[in-house]
């Protein structure tokens, strides 16, 4: 399982498919909540990410960029190590 910020709470599947079900309905209805459209995301999009990551896996451009994007993170996430 992920980490998850202190505010957060984990979801059973079941859960998350409440919720998204709930919100995504609730987001067509109105779509100017933009609090039910990142529910969907939320309770979805963890899924999309890993098959997304998994597609570019299998390619020496993908494998780049998510090499590119780990050192980026790397160096946001300790910013005064290039000068060490």
């Amino acid at each position: 399982m992920s980490r998850l910020p202190s505010h957060s709470v984990a979801l059973s599947a079941a859960q998350k498919l409440a919720v998204g079900f709930g919100a995504a309905v609730g987001a067509l209805l109105r779509p100017e909540r933009a609090d039910l459209v990142a529910a969907v995301a939320e309770t979805t999009g963890e899924q999309a990410f890993r098959r997304m990551q998994l597609r570019m896996l299998q390619s020496e451009e993908g494998r780049q960029i998510l090499r590119q994007v780990e050192r980026t993170q790397a160096l946001l996430s300790h910013p005064f190590s290039v000068y060490d």
